[in-house]
């Protein structure tokens, strides 16, 4: 049988320009190998396309040169050999979603919102030049190329400024990635400004970046209502005079269609192999809220509680049918037998010292997420765990509040929660270590004064977690 290839659905396929030249970074973003990645050209993109699952080799070659993109057949084989060989590639038409004339269902719940706090934005466009991308739907699309039509050209050929969010087509029922100038969204002026909600107002901009950085997750009575701990205004909120309240509305049933609401659970993982109802992670959950603000280093009581968490495993199974009461009682307990503990975890630093090695060979030295990586690299190979200084003690409280109270480290990708505690602290002394360097920031961007955020945005990201 003939091999009909195409780009799988688990490849992300993000156009960078860096320094003026245009290269395409295909990465694995499922799987055993996710994080892997590949840099092609132009001319191999456009070559690429033609594998639409529906063409053999001699298909391909043909598409290609209707397209002006010629190439031999040798030189297309070892082409698409090295991408099979990555796990890159699949066979077959992808395939439309089946047919649905039924709204996606969600919970109709009230929200409970982070209480006394208001957000800010500090105008600086930090979030758009540290993720991989920006997602617009194919509406959205449209409508910021009618706004700008000479941006990249993007007025006439979408293909200039978006890529699929997932394989190689632009197919109408996928979100589109935009394409990044300097690990900048293409958007982003170099003031920091949306150039969308410039000419538009913030309707403009795609409804992810209007909810951004607020999070939503189910916990079977209400939608609880937080932020990602991974911007700097998230963190100069507090200090601000005005700002707006999370959100205007009561249910979760007003919530735009983008706001994707984390699913209730029945039962929590703590470890790997213990489980615990949900109102037991509740109780868990209000003692580390009310016991975190006593605490001197809340990084190293996040490590102990995991390790103190851990050894008493076990002895949760005694307590499952217990009642909420029954659960504090044995919370309140395990929390003040967690003795504060430091740990380094080399395994992380390899990481990000690869990340960093990996990244600069392909992104441009302006490029502010390569800058803040190679920082947060340094920070990692430094053993010793710092003390909380006034900022970070700041930082970190709201960080934990955040964290807890929105249920973040029940996310989908989330480790089990004593798993999710050690990482919290890692990046809290991550963060510490930014500050204490012997070597000042490279440039005098207002987003080093909250190294916590770029810890958080650039791990999480970047997929690397503390394990291996």
């Amino acid at each position: 049988m003939m091999f009909r290839p195409r780009l799988a659905d688990e490849v992300a396929v993000r156009r960078h320009w860096v320094d003026g030249e245009e290269r395409l970074v295909l990465t694995l973003v499922a799987g055993a190998d996710a994080g892997a990645s590949a840099v092609i050209g132009a001319r191999e993109w456009e070559i690429l396309q033609c594998a639409d699952g529906t063409r053999d080799i001699a298909g391909v070659l043909l598409a290609a040169a209707a397209r002006g993109r010629h190439c031999s057949e040798t030189q297309l084989r070892a082409f698409i050999a090295r991408l099979e060989q990555a796990g890159m590639l699949c066979a077959g038409p992808a395939a439309a979603p089946a047919a649905s004339s039924a709204a996606p269902s969600r919970p109709r719940r009230p929200l409970l919102q982070l209480p006394n706090y208001r957000l800010r934005c500090d105008g600086e466009g930090s979030c758009c030049r540290l993720y991989p991308t920006t997602t617009f739907s194919l509406p959205e699309a449209c409508r910021a190329r009618g706004w700008l039509p000479q941006l990249d050209d993007a007025g006439v050929h979408e293909a200039r400024v978006f890529t699929p969010r997932r394989g190689a087509q632009l197919l109408p029922w996928q979100s589109r990635a935009v394409s990044m100038h300097n690990g900048r969204c293409a958007y982003l002026d170099e003031a920091g400004a949306c150039r969308l909600h410039s000419v538009g107002g913030a309707g403009a901009k795609p409804q992810g970046c209007q909810l951004f950085p607020l999070t939503f997750v189910d916990d079977g009575r209400h939608v609880r209502v937080s932020v990602a701990p991974e911007c700097s205004c998230v963190y100069r909120s507090p200090a601000a005079e005005a700002g707006a309240a999370l959100l205007a509305v009561g249910g979760s049933d007003e919530l735009p269609a983008a706001a994707w609401i984390e699913p209730a659970r029945s039962e929590v993982l703590i470890t790997s192999e213990v489980a615990v109802p949900h109102h037991g992670y509740a109780a868990l959950r209000a003692a580390i809220l009310a016991q975190a603000a006593a605490r001197d280093d809340i990084a190293a009581w996040l490590w102990g509680l995991a390790e103190r968490i851990e050894r008493q495993a076990p002895a949760l199974a005694a307590v499952r049918g217990q009642p909420g009461a029954g659960w504090s009682a044995y919370w309140d307990d395990c929390l003040a037998g967690a003795a504060p503990t430091q740990h380094h975890d080399g395994r992380l630093a390899r990481r990000l010292a690869r990340a960093t090695s990996e990244q600069r060979g392909w992104r441009s030295g302006r490029d502010f997420s390569v800058r803040a990586l190679a920082r947060v690299a340094a920070s990692a190979r430094v053993k010793q765990k710092f003390p909380a200084g006034a900022q970070d003690a700041r930082d970190e409280q709201l960080y934990l509040r955040a964290s807890a109270f929105g249920d973040l480290w029940l996310r989908a990708g989330q480790p089990p929660l004593v798993e999710a505690l050690r990482q919290r602290a890692t990046r809290m002394w991550l963060a510490r270590g930014m500050h204490r360097l012997p070597q000042p920031p490279p440039d005098d961007d207002p987003a080093w004064a909250h190294p916590l955020a770029l810890v958080e945005a650039l791990l999480r990201s970047g997929g690397m977690q503390t394990a291996p």
